[in-house]
């Protein structure tokens, strides 16, 4: 019998930690990723710590990969940056165990629907295997799967600034002026933020 295919959207820890234990289990993975490298969106926040040590942020999966390479825990009480996620666990996770024969890189998903079904037709959708549409080097692609898994995260897709979920009033004309993610105003961002009035939004 032909193995299941799983297509994990996003190689950030939870989309590679999903496609560890998928492989665990004997079925067929494809990890796409929008970005050049594994954990790409965590590398726009490299410069910020975790909330929580390395202890909390190894899948046991992942590990069992890892170790077969030779490598080593981090001390698992010390809160890693998002530098050394990437670097010490995402990166050799991705590009020297089994999964980085799983993973496509520069990979952005566009849509994903049922084959064979439109918005009107619903009876026996739920049997119907997966097609997920994605833009690779300027091309459209498409891969069928029995099963979706969207690891993609929020940092592309960020909340609006309104309190309803909908753009605060004169959000859209001042989004040359609003950052959504958490800016290095130490580092590579200082020029934009220096000496400037900053309003910081949300607790």
């Amino acid at each position: 019998m032909k193995a299941k295919t799983v297509a994990i959207i996003g190689a950030g820890p939870v989309g590679l930690a999903a496609g560890a234990h998928a492989l665990e289990r004997g079925l067929s993975v494809v990890i796409l990723e929008r970005g050049l490298e594994v954990g790409h969106s965590i590398l726009q926040w490299k410069h910020v710590k975790m909330f929580s040590p390395w202890e909390f942020n190894v899948d046991h999966a992942c590990a069992r990969l890892l170790h077969r390479i030779g490598w080593k825990m981090p001390n698992p009480e010390v809160l890693p940056t998002g530098r050394e996620l990437v670097e010490q666990y995402l990166a050799p996770l991705g590009t020297k165990t089994p999964l980085k024969d799983h993973i496509k890189l520069s990979s952005m998903v566009t849509a994903i629907s049922r084959v064979g079904f439109d918005k009107l037709k619903t009876a026996g959708r739920e049997q119907a295997p997966f097609e997920i549409r994605y833009v690779r080097s300027g091309e459209e692609h498409a891969l069928f799967a029995d099963a979706v898994i969207d690891a993609s995260g929020t940092w592309f897709s960020p909340n609006p600034a309104g309190a309803n979920g909908l753009p605060a009033i004169g959000e859209a004309a001042a989004r040359g002026h609003v950052s959504y993610t958490m800016p290095d105003v130490h580092g590579e961002q200082r020029d934009r933020f220096a000496n400037r009035r900053v309003a910081v939004l949300g607790g």
